[in-house]
């Protein structure tokens, strides 16, 4: 299991993960899902197709990206 510490931001900001922790996050979760399905070769794959989909199709990457 995945977990995700969030802190409040502070009244008056607004605050995101940066991109150091989007990467840590999606390190994290392809390592799980490595480790919790090592024999399931079409799961892995899906969800590296996933993960290339969010980063290389324009408007979800302008969408997620600069938050």
């Amino acid at each position: 299991m995945v977990f995700v510490h969030f802190q409040a931001p502070i009244a008056g900001s607004t605050s995101c993960p940066s991109l150091r922790e989007k990467a840590i996050l999606l390190v994290k979760l392809s390592q799980h899902v490595e480790k919790r399905f090592p024999d399931d070769t079409e799961l892995n794959a899906q969800f590296l197709e996933l993960v290339y989909f969010v980063y290389r199709f324009p408007p979800v990457d302008l969408l997620l990206m600069r938050c």
